[in-house]
């Protein structure tokens, strides 16, 4: 096995010369295995290597156990490991996830801390060949479309932006079992992964083998089956990436798709470019119906939504559909210090900024969600809109409702019942996608406060 992987390695240079490798290691068979072909390969390829384990608060003594068996590996090995906690039964019942997303999360929010503090390059996993095969069987019962087929890849960044290598993605887990057998070293076996309730489990201990019984090299035609889709959808999503600048637009209420735009669109592209702009804001799946549901949008009136997963909203508006989080309805009042940060959860973020000599173009800045203000004011509340609410935006022959302006400005009615709305007493000074009060416009070019709005949950 280790001058497959010798070779694995050279053919996608996966350990060039002078890198920090981080070791993810569970204790279980692959994880071993992959730290043991590595440390026999590191004054080969001219790498160091380190090793993370994370406790995820699941199995007691013997989770703990896990610990101190990849404890006592790395310092037969001198390799330096770091030893993490996380309480994931505590997370999931306070985030209400899955338990394996939640996990893997976890997981990779500890493997990115540890990476940082040893300066690494490179996060090495133990995934091998029946792993892939395992993901696109489970991917075809889950209902996936041609990109769920495709299979991992050699080198890919994963969560939290960290670059990930799989020296073992070409081996089956018998080879990997046989490997450590040769070597004469144990590995901790995780007895949740003898549950057949989990689904991965099931495919793993109950299809695979019906499978490999039908053709016995299953595994390595799955994965044929999962390159050519891989290869579909690289040109198919590069084709959403040739048009993406033309079908959508970012705001600060969501992401805007032009209807003209995607309705020109085979479906190939268009399904793909709406699960893009959905991926731009949300970790959560979006299903095949509701990709469907947003295309028909396209045929629907001004003021038609449908409802996403995370409790998020597709919503035609003109000529657009918006991909946009939902916000509480709940009203709010958060004072705003000059210079300070108003933080609206679930919604953005307002700052109000001092600045001095500014130059003559300054206000000319293009975007509807900075505004400059007169300095002469003091201090400054966000709150939502309340009934009588009016406004007099710059340039205006005067005041109006401020529902009307909120239409006008094309502010989405799903938020405008929690869209922010900046006062200074008793006057509205400022409604971000709108002109600021011209009440409080600038005077004087050399002392104004400039405010910026963010939209995002927090």
């Amino acid at each position: 096995m280790l001058d497959c992987v010798r070779k694995y390695c050279r053919e996608y240079n996966l350990l060039p010369q002078g890198a920090k490798i981080l070791v993810g290691v569970s204790g279980g068979p692959d994880s071993v295995a992959l730290l043991f072909a590595l440390h026999s390969l590191a004054d080969c390829f001219g790498v160091s290597l380190y090793a993370a384990h994370l406790n995820h608060g699941f199995r007691g003594q013997e989770a703990t156990g896990d610990a101190t068996f990849v404890q006592e590996l790395c310092l037969r090995l001198n390799i330096p490991c770091t030893v993490g906690f996380a309480d994931v039964p505590g997370l999931i019942e306070s985030t209400g996830g899955s338990p394996q997303a939640v996990a893997r999360e976890a997981r990779f929010r500890f493997l990115r801390q540890v990476s940082e503090q040893h300066d690494c390059d490179l996060l090495a996993l133990g995934h091998h060949l029946d792993d892939q095969a395992e993901t696109v069987l489970l991917n075809i019962v889950r209902g996936s479309g041609v990109e769920g087929l495709s299979a991992m890849l050699p080198q890919s960044t994963g969560l939290c932006d960290l670059r990930i290598i799989r020296p073992l993605l070409n081996q089956k887990r018998s080879v990997i079992e046989n490997y450590l057998a040769t070597l004469g070293e144990n590995y901790r076996i995780d007895s949740s992964n003898l549950k057949e309730d989990y689904s991965r489990n099931f495919v793993r201990r109950k299809v695979m083998p019906q499978l490999y019984a039908l053709n016995p090299k299953v595994a390595e035609s799955i994965i044929r089956l999962a390159q050519a889709a891989a290869c579909d959808d690289a040109y198919l999503s590069s084709e959403v990436t040739e048009v993406w600048p033309i079908a959508v637009t970012e705001s600060t209420d969501g992401m805007r798709i032009r209807v003209e735009a995607l309705s020109s669109l085979h479906v190939a592209i268009s399904s793909r470019l709406i699960r893009r702009v959905w991926q731009q804001d949300s970790s959560l799946e979006l299903s095949y119906q509701h990709v469907m549901a947003i295309l028909g949008l396209c045929g629907k009136q001004t003021g038609k939504r449908i409802a996403l997963p995370g409790g998020n909203l597709a919503l035609r508006s003109g000529g657009s559909i918006i991909l946009m989080r939902a916000c509480s309805t709940d009203p709010y009042m958060l004072g705003l210090t000059i210079p300070g940060t108003a933080v609206i959860a679930g919604i953005g973020t307002l700052s109000a900024e001092p600045l001095y000599h500014l130059p003559p173009d300054i206000l000319r800045e293009g975007s509807p969600f900075t505004a400059y203000l007169n300095a002469d004011v003091q201090a400054l509340d966000v709150r939502t809109r309340v009934p009588g609410d009016r406004y007099w935006p710059l340039g205006a022959p005067g005041s109006k409702k401020l529902k009307e302006v909120m239409s006008e400005a094309q502010i989405p009615a799903p938020l405008r019942d929690c869209w922010p709305v900046l006062c200074a007493g008793r006057d509205i000074v400022w409604v971000p996608g709108v002109r600021i009060s011209e009440l409080y416009r600038v005077k004087e070019m050399d002392r104004v406060i400039k405010l910026r709005f963010i939209r995002g949950g927090n």
